[in-house]
């Protein structure tokens, strides 16, 4: 389960996903298939609703043409040290 921090963490890096993405007028489907992921978990990730993966920030990023640290940068910065009970 998550705790609400690393929720809004994830919701923000979805977000930014999701702007670039549009920017570049590739479709979800369009730019899922690109990247290797499928449509609903990609849909998902863009929502906040999945944990992301590495391996799926660095394939998102190489679809954006992007690295890694655009896309993360000062999320570290939102999370608080929260214990998950």
């Amino acid at each position: 389960m998550f705790n609400i921090a690393a929720a809004a963490t994830l919701a923000e890096l979805g977000r930014r996903i999701r702007t670039a993405r549009t920017k570049l007028h590739w479709s979800q489907e369009a730019f899922a298939g690109v990247c290797g992921l499928e449509r609903s978990y990609y849909g998902g990730v863009e929502r906040g609703k999945r944990n992301v993966t590495f391996t799926v920030l660095c394939l998102s990023c190489d679809g954006l043409t992007c690295d890694v640290a655009m896309i993360t940068q000062g999320l570290p910065h939102l999370v608080q040290a929260v214990p998950v009970q």
